[in-house]
């Protein structure tokens, strides 16, 4: 479902209007995060990868699920890598198909500064943007990159605000779904398009 826009002439006086445009961000136009919304992967890292290909792709991530208890994982600590289902590279984590997995494996980008400080992205992500952006700032960029998505505000789905084409979902911190709400994560959902 994308949104529709009405012509500003075709609008009664006093209106309020959202304009997606005036608040572009330029980071926010980055060729790797339209190819990540678009598709659900970011060069070089394709789905369906194995741990084998994103080691030989990535090398050894910096941290993994498992390697030191925390709030997300309460199972044993895992001193290898190649045992957890969730690699991180900074701010972009892989996760693998995993019985413990809750939800679909892929690439997710971390933006939850409250919790886990600076976005970082390594090579080869560089070109990922580097700050915080708001949902007004994504269905701008939707808009200019026509990317496809569905709105799912209304149904309010564990945080989630949107789904893309791609099957990329974005959560807003705490499920709020204004337009100036900070987008926390993007991860792989399954898009349905009703």
């Amino acid at each position: 479902m994308k949104t529709q826009t009405t012509p500003l002439s075709a609008r009664p006086a006093g209106t309020a209007v959202l304009d997606l445009h005036r608040h572009a961000s330029p980071h926010l136009d980055s060729a790797q995060l339209v190819e990540y919304l678009r598709t659900g992967t970011i060069h070089p890292l394709a789905k369906g990868d194995s741990k084998f290909q994103v080691e030989a792709k990535l090398g050894p991530p910096d941290s993994w699920k498992g390697q030191k208890p925390d709030y997300a994982w309460n199972g044993p600590e895992l001193w290898d890598f190649h045992d957890s289902y969730a690699w991180h590279y900074n701010s972009l984590c892989v996760t693998f198909p995993d019985p413990l997995l809750a939800g679909l494996p892929g690439i997710s980008l971390n933006y939850h500064t409250e919790i886990f400080g600076s976005v970082r992205f390594s090579p080869p992500f560089t070109g990922l943007p580097p700050l915080n952006f708001t949902i007004q700032d994504l269905l701008g960029m939707f808009e200019r990159h026509k990317i496809h998505y569905k709105d799912v505000r209304p149904d309010r789905i564990e945080g989630i605000v949107l789904v893309t084409e791609g099957g990329i979902a974005a959560v807003s911190y705490g499920g709020n779904c204004t337009s100036k709400a900070p987008i926390t994560y993007l991860f792989p959902h399954a898009f349905k398009s009703t």
